[in-house]
């Protein structure tokens, strides 16, 4: 039995986005179609989930230490002849999303690896079919939407991933490690792509920050220099006044001073003025 990708969670993943908290605690059965999946093709992938299923039922409940597997369909387009063939999948709150939703509560209340304001029963979601390409943009569904492979959208949408704003850069690292470390699932121009975006965004982003601190520590640096040079300037300004009116050996006493405001009161002191 082939199956396209089988995952592990025993957290929320942040790359999954809405679906975080949904694949959250189990094993996780991807299933990618680069077209909308046939009737058939569909009934592959559930007859997968049940035999994942069978597995994890069959394990003692107090040995659990997951919540039972869920199905992930990928589809780039609506898969039309699935969802009619399969009325079970009901449409969801977000537009390309269907999922098996829930039809009995959990009798325990929450399930082992649930957490708060997560909708976890034993029943819900235990698959979600999304048509990636009709799927909305947000933060949240951007690395999904990097599996629509179509020649028309896959690099747009890896750059809408990495120059929107929105979209935390840990995020961003998270997701393009994924896309580096499945070349399975990702073409080599995606990755080279993203390496080179992320390069590119780091260097320049190195280099305005190289730039401003280094214009910084110029104009400290020259601010020093040019109040360095002022006092120079200032100091030998006094020593000439007070070679002008003072004996030479008042002047040699004046010069071996440093500080500049100490020559100044000496020199008014010594000419007969007073601070007030």
């Amino acid at each position: 039995m082939l199956i396209d990708a089988w995952l592990e969670h025993d957290h929320p993943c942040v790359a999954w986005g809405f679906l975080s908290h949904i694949l959250a605690y189990r094993s996780i059965l991807v299933e990618h179609f680069s077209r909308p999946p046939s009737a058939a093709q569909l009934a592959s992938s559930l007859t997968k989930l049940f035999w994942a299923v069978g597995r994890w039922l069959a394990t003692d409940v107090e040995k659990r230490t997951s919540r039972r597997p869920v199905l992930l369909v990928l589809s780039v387009g609506k898969p039309r002849a699935g969802l009619a063939a399969f009325p079970l999948f009901e449409e969801t709150e977000r537009k390309a999303v269907w999922a098996i939703l829930p039809r009995l509560p959990c009798k325990r209340g929450r399930c082992r690896g649930a957490t708060e304001g997560a909708i976890l029963t034993c029943w819900a979601l235990d698959a979600v079919l999304i048509d990636v390409k009709g799927l909305g943009w947000s933060p949240d569904t951007a690395f999904l939407k990097l599996f629509d492979h179509t020649e028309r959208n896959r690099i747009r949408n890896l750059a809408q991933l990495l120059g929107s704003p929105e979209v935390d850069i840990m995020v961003k690292r998270q997701l393009i490690e994924v896309i580096m470390q499945n070349p399975h699932a990702f073409s080599k121009e995606e990755q080279h792509w993203s390496y080179d975006s992320i390069y590119e965004k780091g260097f320049s982003q190195g280099k305005e920050e190289g730039l401003e601190k280094g214009l910084e520590k110029g104009l400290e640096k020259g601010l020093e220099k040019g109040l360095e040079k002022g006092l120079e300037k200032g100091r030998a300004a006094l020593l000439r006044t007070a070679g002008v009116f003072l004996a030479p050996e008042v002047v040699a006493e004046l010069q071996a001073i440093e500080d500049i405001e100490e020559i100044e009161r000496r020199l008014r002191q010594y000419l007969g003025e007073r601070e007030p």
